[in-house]
C-alpha cells in the first residue's frame, strides 16, 4: 500500500485559517507502481506536479513495529534501471570450438566482470547492485552457442552516479565481447529514480511526530534496498516519503504476500497524522 499527497502552495494571506482554506491538494493512491508504464513516470512526463510545491508519500513496512514511523533525510530507496544484453558469437561444432565464437563463454565472463564495477568502482555508500535475472542461450549439447540474451537490473542510491553505473555495465559488456571476438548490444531502460527525501520536510515531519506521538514513535533507520516510483515525484518537487510499521503479533507477513494486511487501527491514525503534517507545512 502506497499513498501520495501533493500540495499546491497557497496564496499569501494574513491568517493561517484563510491560508488553509485557500490551499489546494491532490490526493491519490499509487497507480501502476510495479509495472510499466509506471504511474510515477506518467506523473512526471505529463507534468502533473507543475504548480505544486511539495509531495508527501507513505508506505507500510512490516519491518517496523506497529505504531512506529520512520523517516530519513536523503536517498531512502534505489533507482532501478533494466537492461537487456544480446551477445552474438559464431556457431560451430562442439568438437571444434576454434571454428566458432562461444556466446556462452562471453556471457559467463560478463557475469563475473560486471560485479567488479560494483566492488571496485562504486562507493560503498551507494549500495549499488547489478542483478542478472535471466539468461537464455544454446539449443544443443554439441553446438557452440552463437547467441545469448541476458536481462537484469541496475540499482543505486546515488542520483549522481546512476548514469555512470549504466554506462559501465554497457562498456564491460562490449569490452568482454570484443575481447572474445564477439559482439554485444546492451539496451538500458531507465526506471524509477531513487526516492530522495528533502531535509527540511523531514525535519518538519519529525517535529510534528514528536509533538503528536512522542519522540519514541519515530526512528531514522530504514533505507530500502528496492525502488519505488515515488522517486519520480521526488525528482519533480521537494518531497518526503515515510514508512509506518505494521508488524505485530499475528501480522508478521511480508509485503507482496497473500497473508499481509494493515488494519484500520494503523491506517486511520497514519492518515490523520499526515493531514496534520500537511497543515503544518502551510504555516512556515
Amino acid at each position: 500500500m502506497c499513498t501520495r499527497l501533493s500540495r499546491l502552495a497557497p496564496r499569501s494571506h494574513s491568517t493561517a485559517c484563510v491560508r488553509i482554506l485557500q490551499a489546494k491538494y491532490a490526493y491519490s493512491f499509487s497507480q501502476a507502481e510495479e509495472a510499466e508504464p509506471l504511474g510515477g513516470r506518467t506523473v512526471k512526463e505529463e507534468k502533473l506536479l507543475d504548480g505544486f510545491d511539495g509531495a508527501v508519500g507513505f508506505h507500510v513496512s512490516p519491518d517496523i513495529p506497529a505504531g512506529m514511523l520512520d523517516a530519513c533525510e536523503g536517498p531512502i530507496t534505489k533507482s532501478a534501471d533494466q537492461f537487456k544484453l544480446t551477445i552474438t558469437g559464431k556457431m560451430a561444432h562442439g568438437a571444434s570450438p576454434h571454428n566458432g565464437v562461444d556466446a556462452i563463454v562471453i556471457a559467463a565472463a560478463f557475469v563475473n566482470e560486471v560485479q567488479k564495477v560494483i566492488s571496485r568502482e562504486m562507493p560503498v555508500d551507494d549500495a549499488a547492485v547489478v542483478t542478472i535475472g535471466t539468461i537464455h542461450g544454446g539449443e544443443a549439447t554439441n553446438i557452440i552457442c552463437p547467441s545469448v540474451v541476458m536481462e537484469g537490473t541496475i540499482r543505486t542510491r546515488s542520483p549522481e552516479r546512476r548514469a555512470l553505473l549504466s554506462q559501465r555495465v554497457r562498456e564491460v559488456a562490449e569490452g568482454v565481447a570484443t575481447m572474445h571476438r564477439g559482439h554485444a548490444e546492451c539496451i538500458i531502460r531507465t526506471g524509477e529514480p531513487p526516492v530522495v527525501n528533502d531535509g527540511d520536510m523531514v525535519q518538519r515531519f519529525r517535529q510534528v511526530v514528536h509533538d503528536t506521538l512522542g519522540r519514541e514513535a519515530l526512528t531514522a533507520r530504514k533505507r530500502a534496498a528496492g525502488s519505488d516510483d515515488f522517486g519520480f515525484y521526488a525528482a519533480s518537487v521537494p518531497s518526503i516519503y515515510f514508512w509506518f510499521g505494521t508488524r505485530e503479533t499475528g501480522n508478521e507477513s511480508l509485503l507482496h504476500t497473500p497473508t499481509f494486511g494493515a488494519s484500520d487501527d494503523l491506517l486511520v491514525p497514519t492518515t490523520e497524522l499526515t493531514v496534520r503534517y500537511i497543515l503544518d507545512l502551510l504555516n512556515p
